[in-house]
């Protein structure tokens, strides 16, 4: 599942990597809160091969590649200290974005405010909370998609009725179905409290 979104001038065609690096001196940013910032990379790479490697590397680190054109693609970890200072990013993608907490959010949006570049998360959801269910209830300029696991040929209907049975439906519902359940330490579920805000005033 993966909102990708930003002001309403901005490209809402989907989103494509190759078109963004093609640009000279374009900046792709790739954060991943998990320590997979270096497997994330990988898949980048893989990319970048299937493309045919549309436009040769000059320098490439663990984390970094930067192109012929002045274009860069940068993995990060996903914290608040490592990507402070990046600025005109034409791409930004966050991986795992819901389990990303809103303060790293809120600081990496403005990597965006001078390029109007995009933005988009890719997760799957953990519980009604945080600033990635709350973009995908609200009613702001998102560009909303669900894949779930039954929509990929490559898993078995066999190996998903095993993970459901193995997993139990709170986790398989979110991991494979996309669906946002209430968080397992939920005391007052989430409808219920939007429902009592919503409703009359009482004076007390």
């Amino acid at each position: 599942m993966f909102p990708s979104g930003g002001q309403k001038h901005r490209n809402r065609r989907p989103c494509h990597v190759d078109g963004h690096i093609r640009r000279a001196r374009a900046c792709a940013v790739v954060i991943s809160v998990t320590s997979a910032s270096q497997e994330l990379f990988r898949k980048v790479l893989d990319f970048d091969a299937a493309l045919g490697t549309p436009i040769p590397a000059i320098r490439r680190t663990a984390l970094t590649m930067e192109l012929q054109n002045g274009s860069r693609i940068i993995a990060l970890p996903g914290t608040e200290e490592t990507i402070r200072g990046y600025s005109g990013v034409s791409l930004l993608v966050v991986d795992e974005a819901s389990r990303v907490d809103d303060a790293l959010y809120y600081s990496i949006r403005p990597m965006l405010a001078v390029s109007g570049g995009r933005l988009v998360c890719l997760t799957t959801p953990f519980g009604k909370r945080g600033f990635f269910f709350e973009a995908w209830e609200s009613s702001n300029d998102w560009e909303r998609h669900t894949i779930t696991a039954y929509d990929c040929p490559r898993i078995s209907r066999a190996f998903l009725d095993e993970e459901r049975a193995a997993m139990g439906e709170w986790w398989f519902s979110q991991e494979y179905l996309c669906e946002f359940r209430e968080t397992s330490d939920t005391v007052f579920q989430y409808d219920v409290v939007m429902s009592a805000m919503g409703g009359p005033a009482f004076s007390l």
